[in-house]
C-alpha cells in the first residue's frame, strides 16, 4: 500500500511540475511577440524595396518561362502534325494546344502590364528606394496581381494541355 502511494505522490508531483512548465512556458512565449510586433511598426522600407527587386526578378523569370512555353507548343505541334500525317485523331490535343497558346499569350499581356508599372515604379526612385511609401504598395499590389494572374493563366493551360496529351498517348497505346 506504501508503494502504491509513493507511486501516486510521484505522478501528482510531475503533473504539477509538467504543469508549472508548461504555464511558464505559455507566459514566456507570449510576452515575446509583444515586443516583435512594437519593433515591426517601426517605419522601415526595406521590404518594400525587396519586394520590388524580387518582382522584378520574376518579371525576368517569366520571360524565360515564356520563351520554354514557346518551345513546347511547337514541339507539340510537330508531334499532332506527325501523328495526324499517320491517321491519328489529334483533334483534342490540336484544341488544348490552341488554348495553351491563347492563354501563353494573355499570360504575356499580364507580364507585359505588370512590367510597365513596374518601369514607372511610382513610389519608388531610379534606383528602387522608396520615396512615397502608399504610392510603392499600389505599384507593388498591381504588379504582384498582374504577375500572379499570369501565372496561374500559364499554369491551368499547361496542366490542361499535360491532361489532354497523357489522356491522348493512352488512347493511342490502346488502339
Amino acid at each position: 500500500m506504501s508503494v502504491q502511494i509513493n507511486t501516486l505522490h510521484n505522478r501528482i508531483t510531475q503533473l504539477i511540475l509538467a504543469i508549472v512548465i508548461i504555464l511558464g512556458a505559455t507566459i514566456l512565449f507570449s510576452v515575446r511577440p509583444v515586443a516583435a510586433a512594437e519593433t515591426a511598426r517601426t517605419p522601415t522600407f526595406n521590404y518594400l524595396e525587396q519586394l520590388y527587386q524580387r518582382l522584378l526578378l520574376a518579371v525576368d523569370s517569366q520571360q524565360l518561362r515564356y520563351q520554354t512555353a514557346r518551345m513546347l507548343a511547337a514541339d507539340t505541334q510537330s508531334w499532332i502534325d506527325l501523328r495526324t500525317a499517320e491517321g491519328k485523331d489529334m483533334s483534342a490535343v490540336q484544341t488544348a494546344l490552341n488554348n495553351y497558346i491563347a492563354a501563353l499569350s494573355t499570360a504575356e499581356n499580364y507580364t507585359a502590364s505588370a512590367d510597365s508599372i513596374l518601369t514607372t515604379h511610382a513610389g519608388f526612385d531610379d534606383a528602387g528606394q522608396v520615396i512615397d511609401p502608399q504610392a510603392a504598395r499600389t505599384t507593388l499590389r498591381d504588379a504582384g496581381r498582374l504577375l500572379r494572374n499570369a501565372h496561374r493563366t500559364l499554369t491551368d493551360a499547361t496542366i490542361e494541355l499535360r491532361r489532354t496529351i497523357s489522356d491522348t498517348i493512352r488512347a493511342l497505346r490502346e488502339s
